[in-house]
């Protein structure tokens, strides 16, 4: 079956297609738009078979793809600690060439994505993103021309070796990140935690350190405070502090008691004359008050 899409369409697909390579590539790695022919349609073929595979045509490879594959080649060269450092400069020299030689073919293709984006009529938003773009294309090409130049006309081995480290250096600065990051199956995310195996006490001596150092951690503890607007008498074990607990529950007494104001009539809270025999009823005691209406009410 074969899927037939409209102009208008193809062009937008091919722009969010290329501003997505844009935004997740390298400065190396997407450095022009493959711009497509209008006048042929996108077919999608979903018969595919092992007579078609054999039968099909190898495909060209496009400027940015070869540019690509010669800053591989480059980092290669440059990453080679067996090599010596006249074979080193005579690769280079030769990569040097071609990078030059493909730049030309892809300054090419930003003309036409320039031009493309100018016949659409896109808002300058993405026109200044291209421009951005082979701005930085520009200068990361010249900083690496120019430690290849480095590199060719240096004399001694040790000039050579240094050049050779700054462009190593350069070139790892400016790689792009992995697209895809392999997880460990033995560490995926969201697993059980693996539980930590504690030899079992044996002796004495061991219950004895073991007991020495939960004191220890005990009294670096702090003491647990508990508000209180009354006595807490027979709800809480004694303040004493013991030998099995320094740091006791200390009780922190309310200093700041309600005053008339906080226990005025209010528009949201009207005193009727039910809730008024309700607290007469229980002396005002809120403690009572709580139980009977936790009790009677739902």
């Amino acid at each position: 079956m074969d899927f037939r899409f409209s102009r208008s369409t193809k062009i937008i697909s091919s722009i969010v297609l290329f501003f997505f390579c844009w935004s997740f590539g390298g400065i190396f790695d997407i450095v022009a738009f493959a711009a497509t022919d209008d006048k042929q349609p996108a077919v999608i073929n979903k018969q595919l078979t092992s007579q078609s595979s054999s039968q099909a045509q190898p495909k060209s490879s496009k400027p940015e793809e070869k540019f690509q594959k010669t800053i591989d080649d480059i980092t290669q060269i440059v990453s080679d600690s067996s090599t010596d450092t006249d074979t080193k400069k005579n690769k280079l020299k030769t990569k040097k060439s071609e990078i030059e030689t493909l730049d030309t073919e892809i300054r090419k293709t930003f003309d036409q994505t320039e031009k493309k984006l100018k016949d659409e009529g896109l808002p300058n938003e993405i026109l200044q993103r291209h421009y951005d773009f082979v701005k930085k294309y520009e200068d990361n090409l010249n900083e690496l021309k120019n430690n290849l130049e480095k590199i060719e006309k240096a004399k001694t081995k040790a000039e050579v070796e240094a050049e050779v480290e700054n462009t190593k250096k350069f070139l790892e600065k400016v790689k792009p990140p992995k697209k895809h990051i392999p997880l460990d199956p033995n560490k995926l995310p969201h697993r059980t935690a693996e539980p930590v195996w504690i030899e079992p006490r044996t002796s004495p001596e061991e219950f004895q350190k073991d007991s020495q150092q939960s004191l220890i951690a005990s009294r670096q503890s702090k003491s647990i405070l508990v508000a209180s607007n009354g006595p807490l008498t027979g709800l809480l074990n004694s303040p004493i502090p013991d030998t099995y607990d320094p740091h006791p529950v200390l009780l922190a007494q309310a200093t700041n008691v309600p005053t008339d104001a906080d226990l005025a009539e209010t528009v949201e809270a009207k005193f009727t004359n039910e809730i008024k025999e309700i607290t007469e009823l229980f002396n005002n005691d809120p403690v009572l008050i709580f139980e009977f209406i936790k009790n009677n009410f739902t």
